[in-house]
């Protein structure tokens, strides 16, 4: 059964049946449990699941990989805390947040941090570029014959 937790991830409409295929979805199958187009992005959707194994952790590497592009967040499941993730250009990142949302940085008893804040950096850059690159996506014009 494994450790399944609550998952959005926001990625182009046109990337679906790509990322499903890493979740052994036929192309064409919903493998999320709700779907909202991004109103102010043509052609970005957020896919909402509500049982991801494990974050789908292996599944987003894999689709990384293949260059496809996302940016999401999940909540904690029974073995690991709440995380933010992004895919840009091959690379998977991922960034640990708190209830609330907020990013967090952890430390040891004496407040020293137990990760160096190159990755944090790294990881705000990489979702600022997937952000802008969606943002730049157009939206499909379909031209129609006059009547």
């Amino acid at each position: 059964m494994g450790d399944r937790c609550y998952l959005e991830i926001t990625l182009r409409r046109s990337d679906l049946d790509r990322f499903g295929k890493h979740l052994n979805a036929s192309p064409g199958e919903e493998w999320w449990d709700h779907l909202d187009d991004e109103l102010d992005q043509p052609g970005i959707v957020t896919a909402s699941v509500y049982e991801a194994n494990y974050a789908w952790y292996d599944e987003r590497c894999a689709a990384a990989k293949e260059e496809i592009d996302f940016h999401g967040w999940h909540a904690e499941g029974g073995e690991y805390g709440p995380y933010e993730f992004v895919a840009f250009k091959g690379k998977h990142l991922e960034a640990e947040r708190n209830h609330d949302g907020e990013l967090v940085i952890a430390v040891d008893e004496n407040l020293k941090p137990l990760s160096g804040m190159a990755h944090l950096r790294k990881y705000v850059r990489t979702l600022k570029k997937v952000r802008a690159a969606f943002a730049k996506e157009l939206p499909v014009v379909r031209l129609e014959a006059a009547a």
